[in-house]
């Protein structure tokens, strides 16, 4: 009967080891299926909460990986180029300049008669936060726990 030396079992789980590091395939795929996943759940959400008229922000919403960038890998996910999706996201002070310009595009796309005060979107001078990026992660996040789960368990067992 062969004897499994401390230094063999060493080797042996450093090898596995490598297919956890952040560079790695299988590390990138669970990545990309978690940017899938948190993606389509925000567009739902961008949707849901009535934050869609034009569609630019739904469009938007994509995601990118930071996989072995530095130290740092993850997943970015962002409604990418929109200037006012973090205004949707969390809400603000709804100023002068920013009705001017609202009223403006309006005017331009013969809406005129749909103001968005009508659903309570503007309260005072506060723009009042319709969160779909958050809400999305946070309903995943057992999701997001189980796809990581699984990503190492298949790379520490295979050979």
């Amino acid at each position: 009967m062969a004897e499994v030396t401390f230094e063999m079992l060493a080797r042996r789980i450093a090898k596995r080891m490598r297919n956890l590091d952040p560079k790695s395939v299988r590390f990138r795929e669970a990545l990309t299926s978690v940017g899938m996943l948190v993606t389509n759940e925000a567009k739902i959400n961008a949707t849901r909460r009535g934050i869609i008229d034009t569609g630019s922000l739904r469009r938007a919403i994509n995601f990118e990986l930071i996989a072995g960038v530095g130290k740092k890998s993850g997943v970015i996910i962002s409604p990418f180029g929109i200037r006012y999706a973090a205004m949707h996201e969390f809400g603000g002070p709804f100023t002068k300049l920013m009705r001017k310009a609202m009223f403006a595009s309006l005017r331009e796309a013969g809406k005129l008669n749909r103001v968005p005060t009508r659903k309570g979107i503007i309260v005072g001078n506060t723009f009042r936060a319709r969160p779909y990026l958050g809400p999305a992660l946070k309903t995943n996040t057992d999701r997001i726990i189980k796809i990581f789960q699984t990503a190492i368990s298949q790379s520490i067992s295979d050979p």
